[in-house]
């Protein structure tokens, strides 16, 4: 099931349960999508970085991110799978990357 039909499905009951107009149910239905996608996105990196023993690199890594994120904006990929790929290697790389390099400096 995609995320856009799962979010749909929510929204559609959310706005049932609690009379929603249904002008509002895509704006309830995209922050639902949008919610889902990054606490998924969050989990599977959380998960990766503990796998390969990186954990606290990498929300040291987010954690200094988000502060520059913050004010630029940040880019945008265009589909899902792109993105957490592009997460993969902004996250989880400078956390490699120090671990490894540390003992050399």
């Amino acid at each position: 099931m995609k995320l856009y039909d799962l979010a749909s499905r929510l929204a559609g009951h959310l706005a049932r349960e609690t009379g929603l107009e249904q002008s509002r149910v895509d704006r309830l239905r995209f922050g639902l999508e949008l919610l889902l996608g990054e606490t998924i996105k969050f989990a599977i990196l959380l998960a990766a970085a503990a796998l390969v023993g990186l954990l606290p690199e990498t929300l040291a890594a987010m954690a200094g991110f988000s502060l520059f994120r913050l004010v630029s904006g940040g880019a945008h990929c265009e589909d899902y799978w792109r993105c957490l790929g592009f997460s993969f290697l902004v996250y989880l790389g400078p956390a490699a990357v120090g671990v490894y390099a540390a003992p050399h400096v």
